[in-house]
């Protein structure tokens, strides 16, 4: 059940937080800032898959994580570009 809910929140987050990059900035800058932003956690998740090791819940923390210090840097890096 915690696996569950914790994917259901990794699949939301990226939802929301490419809904605020598309709010925030021209469309032209938002494509690339979605890439940018949904680029490492699908490394992430794809060598987890490669590998086959457990994707357990302290992995999934440790992915949300990470696509907070994406968005972080997306948002500072195209606020700058902008």
């Amino acid at each position: 059940e915690l696996a569950e809910k914790g994917a259901t929140a990794l699949l939301m987050a990226l939802l929301f937080i490419g809904l605020y990059v598309v709010m925030r900035f021209q469309w032209k800058l938002s494509l690339g800032a979605l890439a940018a932003t949904m680029h490492d956690p699908i490394l992430i998740i794809g060598f987890f898959a490669l590998t086959q090791m457990t994707f357990d819940l302290s992995a999934l923390a440790a992915t949300l994580a990470v696509i907070g210090y994406s968005v972080n840097d997306t948002v500072v890096v195209f606020d700058r570009v902008r």
